[in-house]
């Protein structure tokens, strides 16, 4: 497959890759990898990038790596079923009936959670945060590909996949950053709902009026030339 897609090809949808997975990394240089890929440096820091996104994955090898990307693109997956759950749940009951909902089970194991779901209830209507996966599973291709564990055409299948998972679930970048960032804190086993949702400076790069947005924008064809 990789070798129909011609060189400029290749370079315009790996920059769309790499917004995909904009919001993932954390640590030294984690912006710097926005716009470029990872070295052989890369992969020996060990407060990188790298290190730090395969501990947060709990990938150790590349079999895990496999299985983890392919959890993460699979659309019944446990975490996307859950938030679903919930957000169907409080999504019908009125204001009043929701907080005494969200208070019946004050001290319960996902009080947590049904306090965030509710927060995002209207900033993510559609209740599918596969985004954090599609993005995830971008990055860990990344990854993979500079830890030698996936050879290039596993890795641009797998980065080709996400791209079209994140497409068919979000009409635009916008959509897809809040559900990744809303995703990232239900994916905690406690999350901390915070004043204001943080999407990161990814939503004003890609923007209609920035460069970014013109080389990457969201219904990009995946097609070979």
């Amino acid at each position: 497959m990789l070798p129909k897609y011609s060189f400029f090809r290749r370079r315009r949808l790996n920059q769309y890759f790499r917004c995909l997975s904009a919001n993932c990394f954390d640590g030294i240089m984690a912006d710097y990898f926005n716009f470029y890929e990872f070295t052989w440096l890369n992969r020996w820091l060990r407060k990188g990038v790298i290190t730090l996104s395969l501990k947060k994955n709990e990938v150790a090898n590349a079999e895990q790596l496999k299985d983890r990307i392919r959890t993460l693109l699979d659309a019944d997956a446990d975490l996307y079923r859950e938030y679903r759950r919930i957000h169907r749940i409080l999504f019908v009951l009125p204001e009043a009936a929701r907080s005494k909902y969200i208070e019946a089970r004050q001290g319960g194991g996902d009080h947590a959670k049904l306090v965030l779901v509710n927060h995002c209830l209207h900033q993510l209507p559609s209740g599918n945060i596969a985004g954090y996966g599609a993005a995830w599973a971008v990055a860990l291709s990344r990854i993979g590909r500079a830890k030698g564990w996936l050879t290039a055409e596993e890795a641009w299948q797998y980065k080709l996949a996400a791209a079209r998972f994140a497409q068919s679930c979000y009409d635009s970048w916008g959509e897809f950053f809040i559900a990744h960032s809303i995703g990232s804190l239900f994916s905690q086993p406690n999350p901390k709902l915070k004043e204001t949702l943080l999407v990161t400076g990814m939503v004003s790069l890609m923007e209609g009026s920035s460069l970014l947005y013109r080389k990457a924008k969201w219904d990009m064809n995946l097609e070979p030339d």
